[in-house]
């Protein structure tokens, strides 16, 4: 239960990094890895995250601005910037 809005955005920045260091241990290679043949690859997953703020925050008249959620990028960079970019609270200004 969080008490007051430090407490979230405390507990928000912690599990928006770990999230960022999983992101970062992703390749370019290891973009179209799927854990499962004939499920979702590493990139797609990596790109739904990144590109999740869009979604949640259109449902409330916010638009967002993350990148197209249906073309993965090829560069495992460019997934962990458009993370960054949309859930990273402590990089926002």
């Amino acid at each position: 239960m969080y008490r007051k809005v430090e407490d979230f955005l405390l507990d928000w920045s912690h599990a928006s990094h770990g999230t960022i260091q999983v992101l970062e241990s992703l390749t370019d290679d290891t973009l179209g890895q799927a854990i499962v043949e004939g499920h979702s690859t590493l990139g797609w997953l990596g790109w739904h995250l990144a590109t999740a703020p869009a979604y949640f925050l259109g449902l409330v008249g916010l638009n967002v601005e993350t990148g197209d959620p249906q073309a993965v990028p090829h560069k495992a960079s460019e997934i962990v910037e458009a993370y960054k970019r949309g859930w990273d609270i402590t990089s926002q200004k």
